[in-house]
Parts: C-alpha cells; structure tokens; sequence
C-alpha cells in the first residue's frame, strides 16, 4: 500500500522536494503518474519538473559517489502544438543540461535519438513525412516499439535496476483526439508494462471542471468545505453520470494522481494554482499544496 506521510512544505519549498513519489531516495521505483489540469491551470510545469529531476539524477549519484551502471533517460512525446525545439527549451529554462546538448543538436543537424534526451512531436512528425500515415493502430504499434527500442538502447546491457526511464506523454487527451480514447488507453498501458521504464501522463480535466462549477460549487454548504473536481476526486454526480470522461479510466493505470486546480479564493500574486496529489490506493486523505511558477523553477 502507499500512504502520504506528513510533510513540512514552506512557500519557498522547490516542487520536487515536494511530491511525494519522489521522496525515495536517489533509485525511483517504477510508476505511473497522471497529471489532470484545465485550460485555467495548465499542468505542464509538472512534466518539466519530473523531467528535469530524472535527468539530474544520475548526474547527482556521481556526485556523491554512489556507483551505478545505468543513465538516466527521458523520451517526451509531444501530441500537441508544441515542437521539439519549445520542449527542449523550456527544459533548458529549468536547468537541464541535456536540453542545452539536445538545442545544440537541433540546430547542428546531429541526430539525437540516442542521447539521453528524446523529443518527439506526433504533428512534426507527421507533416515531415513524404507520405503521411494513417491515424490508426500500426501508427501506435510503431510509436510503441520505437520507445522501447529507445529504452533498450540507452540501457543497454546495464542494470536496469540502477538505470532510469521516463516516458512523458504530452498530452493523452490530444493523443485521443486523432486515434480515439481505446487505442490510447491500450498504447498507455503497453508502455505501463515496460520494464524498468515510468511513465508520466497529463490529461484534459475540462469536463470535471465544468461539471464542478456549474452544479457542485453553487450548492455547497457555506460551512462545509466543497470536495475539489479531478480525477482523484470521488463526487457522485460522476459515478452516476452516463457521460464520463475517457481520460477516468486512467486512474486505473496510476500509482499517484496529481490534480492542477484554480485556487479556491481566486487570483493571487503569492499563488497560481493548488496541486492535489493522491496516492493509489491509499486510504489516507490527499496532499494539498500552493504552487509558484518562477521564471526557471516552481515552489
């Protein structure tokens, strides 16, 4: 089982000290994360950051002398507008030094597919093709064997158990718009079977979030607090609904849910979000925190 220990988080706390599925120690266990925003909160400094950590992590184990045979790797598959070269900068905004070599290769012309680093925009893709694919299954059984071809070759023969690969997928709403939410919930879930390989997956929470403010939050209780939209959520109104969101049937593959909200009290210049995280299954109740967007970091 997992449980949420209790944490002491300031206002100046860094985002990764603060999630707790990474509070492991320098080897992270494999796992699924989902991150569900809104057009309001955008959840994609989630991805960065978790991205950003895996990358440093081997370069800190060096650092303290801890002896491992594996490096650590990170394939970001972009489903939406964003190309290779935003991704890459944004990462290099947040610190990542393999962002900087993967620039550095974009611009030289240098095949980085072999790096420690992996961006691949599905548009990009398609629209660099002489022939153009069709969006159905063989276009997903390709993308699947090319990631674990990826990961295969960055571990190599080394092991996997000091190694580590993240797969970011950016983002599984889009991804369901061009080939249907089945084939994506089924393309998910071969890459959750990966060996040694964690997958983080950010998700439309849109219809949650309307359902939320037009019939929860009018009829709450002045004095009791309203329970938040998300897919950590539990509302009734949803499990009765016949209308649920495809990206629900998501939580089944998750070990952790970590929801981007608006906060409750509106605007604030100290705040721009609130990240609920919840463990599954726990029993215990969720992690509430404040989040800060910096120009290179998130407290």
């Amino acid at each position: 089982s997992i449980t949420l220990s209790a944490m002491e988080i300031s206002s100046k706390t860094p985002l990764t000290q603060a999630l707790p599925w990474l509070n492991h120690g320098n080897r992270q266990p494999k796992q699924f994360i989902l991150v569900t925003d809104s057009v309001e909160t955008d959840g994609r400094f989630l991805l960065y950051s978790q991205a950003t950590h895996t990358l440093l992590c081997s370069q800190k184990q060096k650092e303290e002398g801890i002896d491992t045979e594996g490096n650590s790797s990170v394939y970001w598959l972009s489903c939406g507008p964003l190309t290779e070269f935003l991704v890459a900068s944004s990462l290099r905004k947040m610190g990542c030094e393999a962002a900087t070599d993967y620039l550095k290769g974009i611009k030289s012309g240098t095949n980085m597919a072999s790096g420690p680093l992996s961006i691949l925009s599905i548009m990009s893709d398609l629209v660099n093709q002489k022939d153009p694919p069709d969006l159905d299954e063989s276009y997903l059984r390709k993308l699947y064997y090319k990631i674990k071809g990826y990961g295969d070759s960055s571990n190599g023969c080394n092991d996997k158990k000091s190694s580590l690969m993240l797969v970011v997928v950016d983002d599984a709403s889009a991804l369901a718009n061009m080939f249907g939410g089945r084939l994506t919930y089924l393309f998910l879930s071969y890459i959750r079977v990966l060996s040694g390989v964690s997958i983080i997956v950010r998700c439309s929470n849109d219809v949650d979030k309307d359902s939320f403010m037009e019939h929860d939050l009018p009829s709450v209780h002045p004095n009791r607090k309203a329970d938040w939209f998300g897919a950590g959520g539990q509302r009734n109104d949803l499990k009765r609904s016949m209308e649920l969101p495809w990206e629900r049937t998501l939580v089944e593959l998750a070990d952790w849910i970590a929801d981007i909200t608006p906060l409750p009290s509106g605007y604030s210049r100290e705040a721009h979000g609130r990240l609920i995280v919840s463990a599954v299954p726990s029993c215990d109740p969720p992690l509430v925190m404040n989040y800060s967007l910096q120009d290179n970091s998130v407290l």
